[in-house]
């Protein structure tokens, strides 16, 4: 991660994949309002790029964190979106789970 994140145009570096299916890229922000969201540009080539944004809603003592995301270019913007939908859903549930893991300090621990 670059020393600025998240400041616009800083990089996080990072895998996807399993192994030997790895693929090392980074996601830059394309654009960020502290405290309100974060536009980034996720890369993951061969795969392609995403557009995603973050949004925040403050809730009082809560806060309401949603994910958009969808493919911007390369060959994961062949795959009909109707198709690619679920797959993008399913992850991003995943990604806001873990992060309400480490918002309430739980990250790490099974669940019942």
């Amino acid at each position: 991660m670059d020393a600025e994140w998240p400041r616009q145009g800083s990089r996080l570096h990072h895998s996807v994949g399993a192994w030997p299916l790895v693929i090392d890229d980074s996601t830059s922000v394309a654009a960020v309002e502290p405290g309100r969201s974060l536009e980034l540009v996720a890369r993951g080539w061969p795969m392609g790029e995403a557009k995603v944004e973050i949004t925040l809603e403050d809730r009082g003592d809560q806060c309401l964190v949603t994910i958009a995301e969808d493919a911007i270019r390369g060959p994961g913007r062949l795959m009909p979106k109707f198709l690619r939908d679920p797959l993008i859903s399913a992850r991003n549930r995943e990604t806001l789970r873990r992060l309400e893991l480490m918002a309430v300090g739980g990250a790490g621990k099974q669940q019942d």
